[in-house]
């Protein structure tokens, strides 16, 4: 179905392009749909026991719902959507169309693509992300707002996206390296390697994180670190011979992809889980500076091509071992 309605809205752009906006933003209701009212598939079932468990602890304090909520927006979504049914149904589809409307909003800085970065992310990451780690989904879409200034709320946008998920905080800070320099870069670089150890200990210790930490990686798992690494240069050469690298491929938001970039390589042996999160992270951004590299006349011609496999040999790759397509087509039948 996914592989279907994607083929259906590129072929469509493709032929009459004037129709990217609204062909995007129907193909982003299709995929808001079909992820809100999933009803099984990867932590589905951890979902509802993280919906019902923020539900019998309404008379407790907010520490406490916010324990089994893990993130503040997505609490706030329970409790609002639980002041007009108990049904889980309806937080779902609000995280799923705040997930997906925001990438949809955001792409807006990439006319003439959005179509396609919708129809490219719906096959290779919504699984894992819209139809599984739903709240990473959300978090990504927010930063994508906060990232690549289609409103003059970023930094509210970026407050959000990391009370929607605290990884996102990573490429934020990616993008303060370059608006503040040195009083950020400073404290960051003397900070990181005494931060690791204490951060990796408080989630092996909480319940709720300890399933990010508890995997270490063999040498097989640095093979997706290593093509998204490879990626990541790729885009970097395109760019340089940009006159003038604007929104979506601005220094910012480069700098906040190459930061979580570089993270899953660090992390991809001591912590593989915590490294294949970011790594989704990255993977949204990049899409998307990939195909603003295109309608941007980046000239770099075989970067571009060289950077835009290795990403797609990467997606690939991460659905294919963690059988995301086959858990959905086992969905659909």
């Amino acid at each position: 179905m996914l592989v279907l309605l994607a083929a259906t809205a590129s072929l469509l752009v493709f032929i009459a392009p004037r129709l990217d906006r609204p062909v995007a933003w129907t193909l982003g209701t299709a995929l808001a749909l079909l992820a809100g009212f999933r009803t099984g598939g990867f932590d589905y079932e951890e979902y509802l026991l993280n919906i019902d468990g923020i539900r019998a602890a309404a008379g407790a304090d907010w520490l406490t719902r916010l324990f089994f909520a893990k993130d503040p927006l997505f609490l706030f979504i329970v409790e609002f959507a639980g002041t007009f049914t108990e049904n889980p149904r309806p937080v779902f589809l609000a995280v799923a169309a705040i997930s997906v409307f925001t990438k949809v909003a955001a792409t807006a800085a990439i006319p003439r693509s959005r179509t396609y970065f919708l129809a490219i992310y719906m096959v290779f990451l919504a699984p894992g992300l819209e139809f599984a780690a739903i709240r990473a989904g959300m978090a990504i879409g927010l930063l994508m707002m906060a990232l690549y200034g289609v409103s003059r709320w970023r930094a509210g946008w970026a407050v959000l996206a990391v009370l929607g998920h605290y990884s996102v905080a990573m490429a934020w800070m990616g993008r303060l390296l370059v608006t503040h320099r040195w009083s950020i870069a400073t404290p960051l670089l003397l900070a990181a390697p005494l931060a690791l150890p204490v951060l990796a200990a408080f989630g092996q210790e909480d319940l709720r994180y300890a399933t990010y930490f508890e995997n270490p990686g063999t040498l097989y798992a640095l093979s997706l670190p290593i093509l998204t690494v490879c990626a990541m240069a790729g885009l970097y050469a395109a760019r340089r011979k940009l006159h003038r690298p604007e929104r979506i491929v601005s220094a910012e938001a480069m700098m906040a992809s190459a930061i979580c970039v570089a993270a899953t390589l660090v992390l991809a042996l001591p912590f593989v889980t915590v490294s294949y999160r970011i790594m989704e992270i990255a993977w949204a951004l990049m899409l998307a500076q990939w195909l603003a590299l295109g309608t941007l006349g980046s000239r770099h011609l075989l970067a571009r091509i060289a950077s835009g496999g290795m990403l797609l040999a990467a997606l690939t790759l991460t659905n294919v071992l963690g059988e995301k397509w086959m858990i959905l087509a086992e969905m659909a039948l």
